[in-house]
C-alpha cells in the first residue's frame, strides 16, 4: 500500500475547490496561430475521481480542473434541477457556485498541492451527484435530430418555469431527473419515447392500482384545467392519492405540450418513483437534458 507520504493529495476528493485565480485556455490568435488565453475565475474545481486524485503522483501525475463559477439565479435555479448539464453544483461554496464543466485543464499534483483544498459538497448523495454530473456531460447519448423540434415548447417550458418561483418551479424541484426511452430504438425509422418524471417515494403512491381520487380532485380532472390550475392545486395538496392523480395529468399535459415530427412518431408521459422504476429500463433510457435542446426563441413566449 502506499504511504501517506507519497500521496500528498491523500486527503483530497472529487468535487473540491481552490482558490485559483485564473484559468488557461488555447485559442486562434492573429494569423491563425494557436494562442493561450488567461481568464479570470473564482477558482479550481477538481473533477478527477478520488481514487485517481490520491494516487502517488509518480503513477498519477497530474488532475484535471475546472473553473468555478457563479450564475445569476436565473441560470442557477435550472442547474440544480440538473437542466444543465454544463454545471455542476458545489453548494458548499455558495448556492449559486457550480463547477463549468465545459472547460478543463490539466495540471500537474506538485502544483495542486499548493493550494488550500475546500469540500464542494458533504455526503453521499451529493458525492454520487457530482460524479454523475462529470460522466453525465462526457458521456451523453446523441439524440435524433427530430427530438429537438418535437420537444422544442416542452423543454421552453420547464426551463423558463424552472428559473421561476411558481408551484411548477416548486413541483420541477421534487423531481429526479426525467428519462427518455425509445421503442425500439433511437436509430429505428419511427420512434414512440416515453418520458418518464422519476419522483420520490412520497409523491406517488407505489402500487399499480391507484385508489380513486377525493371527490373534489377527481371533478378537477373530469374537465379540462390547464397546465397552472394542475400545478397550483398540485402544490397545496396533502393527499399522496390526489398527488399521484394530479402528477399523471400534469406531466401528460407538459409532455402534450411537444409535436412528433419526423422519426418521432409519438411521445408519451408517465411518472415513477426511483423504487419503481426498474434497472432494466434505465439501461434502456437516457437522462434528459433540456439545456442540450435547441434553445427556441419563443422561449420567453410560451403561454403561462
Amino acid at each position: 500500500m502506499e504511504e501517506a507520504s507519497t500521496r500528498p493529495l491523500a486527503d483530497w476528493r472529487q468535487g473540491d475547490v481552490v482558490s485559483a485565480p485564473s484559468f488557461l485556455s488555447v485559442g486562434l490568435g492573429n494569423g491563425g496561430q494557436a494562442e493561450r488565453r488567461t481568464d479570470s475565475v473564482d477558482g479550481w474545481v477538481v473533477i478527477t475521481q478520488t481514487c485517481d486524485l490520491v494516487r502517488d503522483p509518480s503513477s498519477r501525475p497530474s488532475a484535471v480542473v475546472v473553473p468555478l463559477v457563479e450564475l445569476d439565479e436565473t441560470l442557477a435555479s435550472p442547474a440544480r434541477l440538473g437542466f444543465q448539464p454544463r454545471y455542476a453544483a458545489t453548494p458548499l461554496i455558495g448556492p449559486r457556485h457550480f463547477a463549468d464543466l465545459d472547460a478543463a485543464m490539466t495540471v500537474d499534483k506538485a502544483l495542486l498541492v499548493q493550494f488550500k483544498a475546500r469540500r464542494g459538497f458533504n455526503g453521499d448523495e451529493s458525492t454520487r451527484r457530482f460524479s454523475a454530473a462529470v460522466a453525465r456531460k462526457f458521456g451523453r447519448t446523441a439524440f435524433p435530430d427530430d427530438l429537438n423540434p418535437a420537444l422544442e415548447k416542452f423543454r421552453s417550458r420547464l426551463v423558463k418555469k424552472a428559473r421561476g418561483s411558481g408551484p411548477e418551479a416548486e413541483l420541477l424541484a421534487r423531481v429526479s431527473e426525467i428519462r427518455a426511452q425509445p421503442a425500439p430504438h433511437w436509430d429505428a425509422d419511427l420512434v414512440d419515447v416515453t418520458l418518464t418524471f422519476i419522483l420520490d417515494d412520497d409523491e406517488l403512491v407505489g402500487t399499480d392500482e391507484v385508489p380513486e381520487a377525493s371527490p373534489e380532485i377527481a371533478r378537477l380532472l373530469a374537465g379540462v384545467p390547464d397546465i397552472s390550475m394542475l400545478a397550483s392545486t398540485l402544490v397545496s395538496s396533502k393527499s399522496i392519492v390526489d398527488r399521484t392523480h394530479l402528477w399523471e395529468r400534469l406531466v401528460a399535459a407538459w409532455v402534450g405540450l411537444c409535436k412528433p415530427v419526423g422519426t418521432i412518431r409519438s411521445i408519451d408521459a408517465e411518472v415513477a418513483t426511483a423504487d419503481d422504476y426498474t434497472i432494466r429500463r434505465y439501461r434502456d433510457s437516457d437522462q434528459l437534458d433540456l439545456e442540450y435542446l435547441s434553445q427556441s426563441a419563443s422561449d420567453e413566449e410560451v403561454d403561462d
